[in-house]
């Protein structure tokens, strides 16, 4: 086999992607994306309570703001 084509097939066998690149997740790391996603859900309900409890105010919004 020429040096060549010995190259290309060696080329052609590490390009190829694998049917399924599923990212692996350490427990740590699961449990911090998890912990983030809460804390995203958290602060959203926060922010929309807060909302609506200066809508709700019987307090002029020129003191809330």
């Amino acid at each position: 086999m020429k040096p060549s084509k010995l190259f290309n097939w060696i080329w052609s066998k590490s390009n190829k992607k694998t049917e399924a690149e599923v990212p692996v997740w350490t427990p740590w790391e699961e449990n911090e994306r998890k912990y983030e996603d809460r804390h995203k859900r958290e602060r959203a309900l926060f922010l929309k309570m807060q909302e609506e409890n200066k809508r709700n105010s019987k307090i002029p919004k020129s003191v809330i703001d």
